[in-house]
Parts: C-alpha cells; structure tokens; sequence
C-alpha cells in the first residue's frame, strides 16, 4: 500500500509540474504575442501617416519605381494587417483548463481514499493539459502566421525605401 501511494503521489507531482509548465507556455506566448503587436501597431501607425505623404508624388506612377513603391507600400499595409489580425487572435481570451474546485470536488475527497484522490488529480491535470496544449497549438500557428507576415512586411519596407530613394535620387 506504500508503494502505491509513492507511486501516485509521484504521478501526481508530475502532472502538476506539466500542468504549470504548460500554462506558462502559454502566458509566454501571449506575452509575446502582445510586445508583436506593439510593434505592428507602432509601425502601421507610423507608415501610415508618414507612407501617405511619401507615395502621393508617385500617383500616379511615371516610371518602374513608382510602380514599386505603391506595390510595395500597399503589400506592406496588407501584410502588416494580416499579422496584427493574427496577434489579436493569439491575445484572445481563452479558457485555461483546471481541476475543478467545488463542492463535488470536496464530496469526492470526502468519500475516497489518498491514493484514489492523488490519482483522480492527476488524471485531471493530464487531461487539462492536453485541452491546454490544443490551445497552444492554435496560439502558436497565428503567432507563426504573424511572424511571416511581418518578415514579409519588413522586406516590403526595405523594397519601398530602395525604391523611393531611386526614384527621388535618379529620375
């Protein structure tokens, strides 16, 4: 009986260390995910205002660098709202998965032995951890997602910068 108890109490403190891990797995990504959209706010913002006073000599375009300039500008504002649409998705509220705490749990711990309690939490917490860790996959593609789009976005900039420099400088 001894055994058994060691036994469950160490399946139990286990699934309690993944259990924590994994919901601040997913507090990091979500932290992450709100300094992203900082910066995609910042610079939307930004090259908003600052884009639609660069790219009103280039309406219309008179050579191959306006044209890039207004490609690239625009592809920039849409990926970068592609990315900041896929934060907010990241940012949204979710439910984190625990063991219940209510009157049930206390009748539970009423009517069953130590053993049957530390295995009934930790097969709990397992089970909360992988509706959890489903969660976090969903989390971790838009935080993907937005992260190409901004690489994207950030070529883009570069492109629309290049371009506008040459056409102000040689045309």
């Amino acid at each position: 009986m001894n055994e058994q108890l060691y036994k469950y109490r160490e399946l139990f403190i286990m699934s309690k260390e993944a259990y924590v891990q994994e919901v601040e797995r997913i507090r990091r990504l979500e932290d992450k995910s709100a300094k992203f959209g900082s910066f995609c706010g910042l610079l939307l913002t930004i090259l908003g205002f600052a884009g639609g006073r660069l790219i009103i000599p280039f309406v219309p375009p008179n050579n191959i660098f306006g044209w890039i300039c207004l490609s690239s500008y625009f592809f920039f504002m849409i990926f970068m709202a592609y990315a900041f649409f896929n934060l907010i998705r990241v940012l949204r509220i979710s439910n984190i998965h625990t063991n219940p705490m209510n009157q049930e749990t206390i009748a539970f711990f009423d009517k069953n032995s130590h053993i049957d309690i530390l295995y009934a939490l930790a097969r709990n917490y397992i089970k909360a951890i992988e509706l959890n860790n489903k969660e976090y996959s969903k989390k971790l593609k838009n935080l993907k997602k937005s992260y190409s789009a901004m690489n994207i976005s950030m070529t883009l900039i570069l492109i629309f910068i290049l371009s506008f420099f040459v056409s102000k400088f040689l045309c």
